[in-house]
């Protein structure tokens, strides 16, 4: 999915959403991952990377919230995220930026 004019969240006020939320991955608070989580079923989240957007599905899991996309994921646990993007792409770790 590509960004539009108006980013990533434009039609955030369709269904409940908890953010917008930035992660600085591997530290990088310069260059953030944007992520909405949507209330909707399966539950989802958008996040913004690069040029472009992708939707991310939650997972059964035991612990944390995972989700996953065709070639992202995303794991949250006690703060901390997991976060891959791309295929074959290195994990990065993450937290959400105040």
């Amino acid at each position: 999915m590509k960004k539009g004019p108006q980013g990533p969240f434009l039609f955030s006020s369709l269904v409940e959403m908890i953010g917008p939320m930035a992660y600085a991955c591997d530290g990088n608070a310069t260059n953030p991952l944007p992520v909405a989580f949507f209330d909707t079923e399966p539950a989802t989240l958008i996040a913004d990377r690069g040029d472009s957007v992708s939707p991310i599905f939650i997972q059964p899991g035991a612990s944390g919230a995972r989700y996953q996309g065709r070639n992202q994921s995303f794991w949250e646990h006690h703060g901390e995220a997991r976060i891959s993007w791309g295929y074959g792409a290195p994990e990065m770790s993450g937290k959400v930026v105040p």
